[in-house]
């Protein structure tokens, strides 16, 4: 009987020391230094990459010059296999970062390539993504 409660005692201890490693909280900071000072055209373009390299994420950003405003087509799927949900949100600069949406999603360009972005959503559950500045937006919509 011993040994069972001692099993139970050992998987116990090694799941949940596998569970805090996991369930650590998104960071926030880019893990590469981001680029000071960010203008417009550094943001403007298609970027696409995986919410916790899991969930398709992509952003289409653009300048309307007639409104003066960025906005930002955001496209994301919350099943691996599931469509892609859509909205359409405005954009803002602030310091460092592109804040797509009322402080929704966050996005910092990364200093040595111009193609490399990390963003990081407001969300329950806070995710980060990894983005790749793109020619075109994915086929699989």
């Amino acid at each position: 009987m011993r040994w069972l409660l001692t099993l139970v005692l050992c998987l116990t201890l090694s799941f949940s020391t596998f569970a805090d490693e996991t369930d650590k909280p998104a960071s926030k900071e880019p893990p590469f230094p981001i680029l000071e000072d960010p203008t417009t055209a550094d943001f403007v373009g298609m970027w696409s990459g995986k919410w916790d390299n899991t969930w398709d994420v992509e952003f289409t950003v653009t300048y309307d010059e007639a409104e003066k405003k960025l906005w930002a087509v955001y496209r994301c799927k919350e099943d691996v296999k599931g469509e892609f949900n859509k909205m359409r949100l405005a954009c803002t600069i602030d310091k460092d970062r592109l804040m797509v949406g009322r402080n929704f999603i966050e996005i910092s360009r990364i200093t040595d390539d111009a193609n490399l972005a990390y963003s990081y959503g407001h969300f329950k559950k806070p995710r980060t993504a990894m983005l790749n500045k793109s020619v075109e937006p994915a086929k699989n919509d």
